[in-house]
């Protein structure tokens, strides 16, 4: 069996990397950051959904 090197895809990237939806896009990222959540946190890589 091979390893795979690449991460497994996320589900939040459908919602916050969709160049064909960029209204939506903003308003989910202001939603996040009215949440509490940092910009730092947004753009560590790790899951924010589920």
């Amino acid at each position: 069996m091979t390893e795979s090197t690449t991460p497994p895809a996320l589900r939040s990237r459908a919602w916050f990397d969709n160049p064909a939806n960029i209204d939506m896009t903003a308003l989910y990222l202001e939603r996040y950051l009215n949440f509490g959540l940092s910009l730092d946190e947004l753009r560590s890589g790790r899951p924010i959904i589920g």
